[in-house]
């Protein structure tokens, strides 16, 4: 039988980055050192989104060793997969490929929605085309792989919703019982909701303080990404940037107009289509 000695997917595009709705187009190259019976060679394309967090639980009742248990949280979805033969003649029992070099054009077009590339401690998103070789029914095996990464771009068109204003209020107490203080209360508002890398938000806010300690007041820009596995979620916030203000002393109110914020020129990724993963991006105020 004879040996593959180099066998590889070249793309088109080298950066190997493509927008949803585009052709992905290349090559299989492979190099015999001898003939061999071919029953096909196919080229497989697929997209795929994983998650996967633990929970350590604890359990045991009273007078019992309290014991840990490891929940593990999965979840998979397939945003698409498209298989093409390349060389071959199944019906027949196969088809000879000859020694030397021999190169195998493909192509495949993207569906028109996909999630964008994504991967980080607890969730992937990944794309990727790869070459089967079958030599006979029993056998059948990957020779090769290669990963590509899909771009999604965000269209705020297609939400009505990103052009109106938005508010949120909320208020906390020190302490507690005898020693409970007033409330301190906040109102952030902003005159849309959606924004776009390298857009400057326009925000409003104010701080009402009726307790008896001097408020802090910080602004920040945090990203909360929201995993989904078996009825169950993970929410992890991250803190983007920040932005300290004077204090509000006891029995204010303070509030500060047009205050501005940039948001980064770093494109987040744009998840339509994925529901195992969301990304959202927003102003708290801390106080």
């Amino acid at each position: 039988m004879g040996k593959l000695q180099m066998y590889k997917i070249e793309l088109d595009d080298i950066r190997g980055v493509y927008k949803p709705g585009q052709d992905v187009t290349g090559r299989l190259i492979i190099e015999l050192d001898e003939g061999i019976t071919v029953r096909e060679i196919r080229m497989k394309c697929l997209g795929w989104g994983e998650v996967h967090w633990t929970q350590t639980i604890q359990s045991g009742g009273p007078g019992q060793k309290p014991k840990s248990e490891t929940v593990h949280y999965n979840g998979e979805e397939n945003y698409f997969k498209s298989i093409l033969a390349l060389y071959g003649k199944v019906a027949d029992g196969g088809e000879w490929l000859s020694q030397g070099r021999h190169i195998f054009h493909f192509s495949f077009t993207l569906p028109s929605l996909l999630p964008s590339s994504y991967n980080d401690k607890y969730g992937t998103i990944e794309y990727e085309v790869s070459a089967i070789l079958d030599q006979d029914f029993w056998s059948s095996k990957e020779i090769t792989r290669r990963e590509f990464k899909v771009v999604s771009d965000v269209d705020l068109n297609k939400y009505p919703e990103a052009e109106r204003p938005t508010e949120s209020q909320n208020y906390k107490h020190l302490c507690c019982w005898c020693c409970k203080s007033g409330p301190i209360t906040g109102i952030i508002r902003a005159s849309k909701s959606g924004f776009v890398a390298g857009e400057t938000v326009v925000f409003d806010f104010i701080i009402q303080n009726l307790s008896r300690r001097v408020c802090g007041v910080t602004v920040l820009f945090v990203k909360e990404t929201i995993y989904h596995a078996k009825g169950e979620k993970k929410v992890c916030v991250t803190e983007i940037d920040k932005t300290k203000y004077d204090d509000v002393m006891p029995g204010q109110t303070t509030s500060w107009d047009d205050e501005e914020f940039e948001v980064p020129s770093v494109t987040p990724p744009c998840l339509e289509g994925c529901k195992i993963i969301s990304i959202g991006h927003y102003l708290r105020v801390n106080v």
